[in-house]
Order: structure tokens, then sequence, then C-alpha cells
């Protein structure tokens, strides 16, 4: 199996995420160029894999936050989410994100609430006249909701392992699974971007309805991945690697 990364590639990685992305998740080497996929134009992301691809994934995710950072801060509500004990604590190493650590049957609730506020004021403001409106109290009229929804994105990242996304916790939680799967299908058209890091399939039946996956398979050489979207291969043989903070710190 591949060594972990060294500090000086992840810092590289870093600091080479695209300017022209918004959100640039990287996914590993092609053809020895460093590869990125801009998670608003992937509407959605989860990577799938088996047991043991959870460094692979936090890397990606956690390059995307250091690399985005200030934009996150200053532009997007982050809402992570992850299940308490021992799965948890890949989660608290999130550059700055431990501040918006929440349950998972919060941030889904959160999720819906949201996604149907917007669906219904947008639904709303369609069918009224500019005097209907202002009689009703809206403050925007329907292009101007739609223009203050894409200067306040959402962000919401979902803890993959032990299937905080499955049917049990959405049972739990007591919302209607089809109104939270609609959610996730339809939230980019609202400026809600959701991200899935390891997931194992069959255990996170709402990240089949995500647009797009990134399958990892583990082979004795590297990581190999590939991405799909909305059923097409975009990218094969993706070879991915990861940051080892312990390894890091056993060079020194």
């Amino acid at each position: 199996m591949n060594e972990p990364i060294s500090k000086e590639e992840y810092e590289k990685i870093i600091t080479s995420a695209p300017s022209d992305m918004e959100l640039p998740v990287y996914v590993g080497k092609h053809n020895d160029e460093l590869l990125y996929f801009d998670l608003v134009k992937a509407k959605s992301i989860a990577m799938y894999g088996t047991t043991g691809i959870s460094s692979v994934c936090n890397t990606s995710l956690f390059s995307m936050l250091k690399a985005r950072e200030q934009i996150l801060r200053q532009k997007y509500f982050l809402c992570v989410s992850c299940v308490g004990g021992y799965y948890s604590w890949s989660f608290n190493d999130i550059p700055f994100a431990h501040e918006y650590i929440t349950d998972p049957c919060v941030a889904i609730y959160d999720l819906l609430h949201y996604y149907n506020s917007v669906k219904n004021t947008l639904i709303k403001l369609s069918g009224m006249t500019e005097d209907e409106r202002k009689y009703s109290g809206y403050i925007y009229s329907f292009g101007e909701y739609k223009e203050y929804l894409a200067k306040h994105p959402r962000l919401y990242i979902f803890e993959g392992y032990c299937g905080p996304l499955s049917e049990d916790v959405l049972n739990d939680s007591g919302l209607d699974f089809a109104a939270v799967k609609e959610a996730f299908e339809n939230a980019y058209k609202f400026h809600i971007y959701i991200i899935i890091p390891d997931c194992i399939r069959g255990k996170n039946e709402l990240a089949e309805s995500i647009h797009t996956s990134i399958n990892i398979e583990r082979t004795e050489q590297c990581y190999l991945a590939t991405i799909i979207q909305d059923g097409k291969n975009l990218e094969e043989k993706i070879c991915m690697s990861w940051f080892d903070k312990s390894t890091e710190r056993q060079r020194r």
C-alpha cells in the first residue's frame, strides 16, 4: 500500500486548489496531475468504499476546508453532522469546523426545514403580482429572493460511517424519509451543497440519492477512485493518497 503523503505535499494540494472553483474537493492524481472536483458543480458528493478509506476521504475533505476557509467563514452557512463516540474523532480534526458540529438528527431537520421553507417561498412569490407581494409582507420579489439565496449558500457535511443517514436514524427523528430524500436530491437548486465522506453502500440510504459519487477501491498499489455523476463515469483510475498526521509526527 502506498505511503501517506508528506506535510509538504499536503500543503501543495491546498495551495494548488483551482481559483475558479468555489469548493474544490481534492480527489487524487491522474497521470501525475492533481485532480480536483468543484462541489458546487458536482451538486453533492458521497465518497463510497469499504472500511479503511476514512483517511483518504478526510484528506479530500480537510484540503477543501483549508483551501477555502475564508470563503466558508464569510459566505456559507456550515453544518457538520456526526454521531458521538468513537467515530467522531476525525470530524473533531476538521479545520475550524468543530465550531459547527451538531447531532445528525438536528442537521437533517435543519436541512429539511430550510429546503421546504425556500421551496415554498419561491412557489408563493412566483404566483404573486408586485402589489400582492407588498401587501403580503414579503421583503423580496421572486428574482430578488433567488439572488439572496445565491449570496447565502449552505454546506452540509454528513459523516458517512455507521449510517447516520440511515432509516434507523430518520425513524428516531420522526421525519418523513421520502421528504428528506427529496431535499437531498434537489438541495443544489437552492444553493445547498452536501458532502458525505466515508460511506458504506447499503448502510446510508440517503447517500444513494446524492448526484456525484466517488467510488474508492483499495488495491495493493494505492486507493483507486472513479467519479460518477448522475449515472455517467467522469473519471476513472484516480490514485488517491492521504495525509497521516501521526506519520508526520513520527518523522520529526
